[in-house]
C-alpha cells in the first residue's frame, strides 16, 4: 500500500464514496422504522433502495477497485484498469451481488422481525440462528470478488465455492473478518484515526 500510495488513496477514497451512502441510509432507515415499528417501511427501503444500490453500484465498483488493486499487486497497474475492471465484470458482479444482497437483507429483515416484532421465545431463538447465518454470509464475502475476477466463475460457482471455502477455512475466514473489522472499531473510539481510514481502508480491504 505504501509503495503504491497514489492507488491506495484513489481506491480508498472511491470505496468510501460508494459505501457511505449505503451505510448511512441503512442505519438511518433502521433508526426511523424501528422507532415507528414499521415492518413495511423497512421492507420497502430495503427492496427499492438498498438492494438495487448494493447490486448495481456497490458490488460492481468494488469489483473495479479489486481488479485495479490486483493489477497494482502484479505490477501492471494503470488508471484505465479501474474502468476496464468495472466494464468487464459489471454484469457478472451485479448478478452475484444482486443475489447476495437479496439474501443478506432478507435474513436481516427476518432477524429484526424475530427480535423486535414478535415476543414468543421460540422466535428469539430463530433470530439468534438468523444472526449466525448473517455472520456466515458476511464472512463468505471474503471470497466473492476473487472468485469472480481471478477465476471468472459464474454466479452459481461463486456461491458454491464461497460457501465451501468459508466452511473449509473457518479459522482463517474468521481471522480475516476480525482483521478487516478492527480498523473500523478503532476508528469508532479513536476519532483521530478517521482521516487515515478514509485514505487507506478501501485499499487495505482489497489488498488483504
Amino acid at each position: 500500500m505504501y509503495n503504491n500510495l497514489g492507488y491506495t488513496l484513489l481506491s480508498s477514497f472511491l470505496w468510501v464514496l460508494v459505501t457511505m451512502p449505503f451505510a448511512t441510509f441503512l442505519f438511518t432507515t433502521l433508526q426511523v422504522e424501528l422507532e415507528r415499528k414499521s415492518l413495511f417501511g423497512l421492507f420497502l427501503m430495503f427492496a427499492i433502495v438498498l438492494l438495487p444500490y448494493g447490486a448495481l453500484v456497490l458490488g460492481p465498483v468494488n469489483s473495479g477497485l479489486f481488479y485495479l488493486i490486483n493489477q497494482v499487486a502484479e505490477g501492471w497497474a494503470g488508471l484505465r484498469d479501474l474502468w476496464a475492471g468495472l466494464r468487464k465484470y459489471y454484469r457478472r458482479t451485479a448478478g452475484v451481488y444482486g443475489v447476495y444482497f437479496a439474501l443478506l437483507l432478507f435474513l436481516f429483515l427476518d432477524m429484526l422481525v424475530c427480535f423486535f416484532f414478535l415476543t414468543p421465545l421460540f422466535f428469539k431463538i430463530i433470530g439468534i440462528i438468523l444472526f449466525y447465518l448473517i455472520i456466515f454470509l458476511l464472512l463468505s464475502n471474503t471470497y466473492i470478488l476473487p472468485l469472480i475476477i481471478l477465476q471468472e466463475n459464474n454466479w452459481k460457482k461463486v456461491f458454491k465455492k464461497a460457501f465451501l471455502l468459508t466452511l473449509d477455512n473457518g479459522p482463517f475466514t474468521l481471522l480475516a473478518g476480525i482483521v478487516t473489522l478492527l480498523p473500523l472499531v478503532l476508528g469508532a473510539f479513536l476519532y483521530f484515526l478517521l482521516p487515515v481510514l478514509v485514505l487507506t481502508y478501501g485499499a487495505f480491504l482489497h489488498f488483504y
